[in-house]
């Protein structure tokens, strides 16, 4: 969870449900260019707000988040910073309806190197284990899901489709 630079999202332009077209990035800092509409200026300290309440704090696992929508993306690890884009990232088109998008190389994740750390002369760290398998989503995560839904999405334009559903 938090860790959505390493995507290579870097902007998305998107179409909302009330058929405003606006471009998703970098925010705060590293923000490249300001929110143009008055929707997305409302939706973002919306989407914030979730983000720091207590369903959000319970869709987290650990390394893990449980939650459809990547609400974790505006809480990034260090050194990342916030960037909108990432919130689309896996909604399979039931937020917005994306245009065009803009990708960065992103750097490979690695794993811990025991030879790198002798090579180095330092102590060794400790050995690379996987994180555990994530918990099953509960009332938290559904309710948070679908809270960030509506914001985007307060009429039901787009269609939800749900993952193995048949």
């Amino acid at each position: 969870a938090g860790r959505r630079a390493a995507s290579g999202l870097l902007t998305v332009d998107v179409m909302l449900a009330d058929g405003v077209e606006e471009t998703l990035g970098p925010f705060g800092e590293a923000d490249v260019q300001p929110l143009r509409s008055a929707t997305v200026q409302s939706l973002v300290p919306a989407l914030f707000k979730l983000a720091s309440g207590g369903d959000a704090f319970a869709t987290r696992d650990g390394d893990h988040w449980l939650g459809r929508y990547r609400l974790d993306a505006l809480k990034p690890d260090a050194p990342a910073t916030v960037n909108l884009a990432h919130l689309l990232l896996g909604h399979g088109g039931t937020l917005a309806w994306v245009q065009g998008v803009t990708l960065t190389d992103a750097p490979a994740a690695m794993e811990p190197s025991l030879d790198s750390d002798l090579d180095s002369g330092q102590e060794p760290a400790a050995p690379y284990l996987p994180s555990p398998e994530p918990q099953t989503p509960g009332l938290a995560t559904f309710r948070l899901d679908d809270r960030v839904k509506t914001l985007f999405d307060p009429h039901g334009r787009f269609p939800l489709f749900l993952p193995n559903a048949s």
